[in-house]
């Protein structure tokens, strides 16, 4: 189901945590927020503020913490 970026919760440069929340987005009204599956550090927000989006659509680009 396509959704729209809502907002943007970290940089480039943030780290953060499995299961921190990094994006909102909303569909059907309905406001979810994506988290984190990995401990690491941002390396590029691809997506923009506003932007839709469909399932597979990269957003963020971060770069496991191997520790």
């Amino acid at each position: 189901m396509p959704g729209k970026i809502i907002d943007i919760l970290v940089e480039d440069g943030d780290k953060v945590k499995a299961g921190e929340p990094i994006i909102i987005l909303e569909a059907m009204k309905m406001q979810t927020p994506v988290v984190s599956v990995v401990n690491g550090k941002v390396e590029k927000i691809i997506a923009e503020l506003g932007q839709a989006l469909n399932v597979g659509d990269k957003m963020i680009k971060i770069t496991v913490d191997e520790g």
